[in-house]
């Protein structure tokens, strides 16, 4: 009798101890595969080579663009605002023309800001005039970015922001942290002499900091 006891009581701890081994499995591949699979949809980043000639164009963290191309347009570049804004830095035609007079494109027409290279290199010539005007403070030109110099104004002599503009300047803010976390200085090679649209140079996601930034993320401005 005590005998039978015991194999049962064996059986239990052997049933137990593979749940709990299954659980662990689980856990573990949870862990690795949540970020892998849901990383890139959550904070994607595409047109990496747009961004990069850019950045270094203009001398505009990479980051900060591609936490602006996430919230105006999620990388679709045929978006199209309710208010005319048009691609994935969501320019206005007017404000496109303006910037393509300045750097000397002559063959500016609005359709062409649905092109990624021409919007992302507008949009960040853009972000670096504001840059320059403000003094690198990037709230103060998120806040010109979305709501214009009145924004910029307003929040300067009373401490007041229009609604839309507050969530733009978080949003961007804290992508621009998530980003900066999970994928750090992407938009450097990994060796020398590899073309950077070589496969091999695609962003690699930090797990460990993609967790860590997800259950516990930066501040905004």
């Amino acid at each position: 009798m005590q005998r039978h006891h015991y194999k049962f009581k064996m059986r239990k701890k052997i049933k137990q101890l593979i749940l709990v081994c299954f659980l662990l499995v689980v856990v573990i591949s949870a862990y690795f595969a949540i970020p892998k699979y849901l990383g890139a949809s959550i904070y994607p980043l595409s047109y990496q080579n747009e961004i990069i000639a850019s950045s270094k164009e203009f001398s505009v963290d990479p980051n900060f663009i591609a936490a602006v191309i996430l919230t105006e347009s999620r990388f679709r570049p045929d978006a199209h605002s309710g208010v005319g804004a048009i691609g994935l830095m969501q320019i206005m035609p007017a404000t496109g023309a303006g910037i393509a007079k300045q750097l000397g494109d002559k063959d500016f027409t609005t359709s062409k800001l649905y092109e990624p290279a021409r919007n992302i290199r507008y949009g960040t010539y853009y972000l670096k005039q504001q840059l320059d005007k403000y003094g690198g403070n990037e709230s103060l030109v998120l806040m010109h970015y979305n709501g214009g110099p009145r924004a910029v104004n307003s929040y300067r002599t009373r401490g007041v922001l229009p609604r839309e503009t507050q969530g733009f300047v978080r949003k961007v803010t804290g992508s621009k942290n998530m980003y900066e976390t999970i994928y750090g200085e992407w938009w450097k090679p990994k060796e020398k002499f590899i073309p950077l649209d070589d496969p091999s140079q695609k962003p690699t996601l930090n797990v460990r900091e993609f967790w860590r930034a997800l259950i516990a993320p930066k501040g905004g401005w």
